[in-house]
């Protein structure tokens, strides 16, 4: 169990010791430094009371509050917290290849392939979250801040040296993964959704380039035959590797044929060209599949190395 005392997670915090965060008062345990604000929802400062009876040492709040453990205030708690939590533990996202998945479809396909691929990796998304074959189940996409910040951390004390997480427009809107340290970013599409929350489809990609204009992202794997993805192919400074059914594509395929076992083609990329089987079915599958296969690659695995374990291709829960 992580110890450290809070003058270490906030300025002037003290010497109180804590053992974990918390923004939400049914899920704190003894130890926990509780993080009250106000949402869009519910406010966090009417539960402070119950965060304390369950154990929590300390509170970090937006506005005063009355409560018999030391409490302090921090505006704008709610865009911070990712930050606090982070520091608590230890900035893991740092310490691991992370790479953020985002578009309207193929999200949890493009991720779960590359987690896949990828060595020692695990996989974050809508399907749940950990060692592929044996995930945890998730309530959202792409969590709050601090729970985003405790699944890396509990992974990299597993041992993995990767991961694959999805981002959600929501997410990315929410500022849920604004203190996640990204190397790589991978845009699938864009269609028409989430207008209901968004409003516009303009707000939705705008959403969606937060991801790519995070500073710590070094290399961009975006979908060409999207009309967003060309956008952000012009707006982004990172290392690109563009893919898609054009020729002009970083990676694209050839000679496909669709067959009862799978897919069978030939991949073009800059690492080479290469004769594939994938067990996958549905053209909109070699896309997410050349995505990953970016991944891998920038990734330094070589060409035939990734082409070899695309033929075992593990099946993705709930997916065709």
């Amino acid at each position: 169990m992580m110890k450290k005392p809070l003058q270490e997670i906030i300025a002037d915090g003290g010497n109180t010791i804590i053992s974990g965060i918390a923004n939400d008062s049914r899920q704190v345990i003894p130890g926990d430094l509780f993080l009250a604000y106000s949402g869009e929802v519910h406010d966090g400062h009417a539960h402070v009371q119950e965060a304390v009876d369950r154990g929590a040492v300390a509170v970090c709040v937006e506005r005063q509050v009355d409560v018999a453990v030391p409490s302090f205030i921090c505006p704008h708690l709610k865009v911070h917290q990712g930050k606090i939590a982070a520091r608590f533990y230890d900035d893991p996202s740092v310490a691991l290849e992370c790479v953020g998945v985002t578009g309207t479809n193929g999200k949890t396909s493009i991720g779960y392939f590359c987690a896949a691929l990828l060595d020692d990796a695990a996989f974050i998304g809508t399907v749940g979250w950990g060692e592929l074959g044996n995930l945890h189940e998730t309530a959202l996409t792409t969590e709050n801040p601090v729970t985003v910040q405790r699944r890396l951390h509990e992974l990299r004390e597993i041992g993995f040296k990767s991961v694959v997480m999805e981002t959600s427009s929501h997410a990315l809107h929410q500022g849920r993964v604004a203190d996640v340290s990204f190397d790589t970013a991978v845009f699938s599409n864009l269609t028409r959704d989430h207008l209901d929350y968004h409003g516009t489809m303009e707000r939705y990609a705008a959403a969606k380039l937060k991801l790519f204009e995070m500073p710590s992202v070094s290399a961009a794997v975006i979908n060409m035959d999207d009309p967003f993805g060309r956008h952000i192919a012009k707006a982004v400074n990172a290392e690109m590797i563009s893919y898609g059914i054009s020729t002009d594509t970083a990676v694209s395929w050839s000679d496909i044929k669709h067959e009862s076992d799978g897919i069978k083609g030939c991949w073009h990329t800059p690492w080479g060209s290469s004769r594939f089987r994938i067990p996958l079915f549905g053209e909109f599958s070699l896309g997410n599949a050349a995505a990953a296969l970016s991944v891998a690659c920038l990734t330094g695995i070589p060409l035939d190395d990734v082409v070899t374990a695309m033929k075992n291709l593990p099946t993705v829960p709930g997916r065709m």
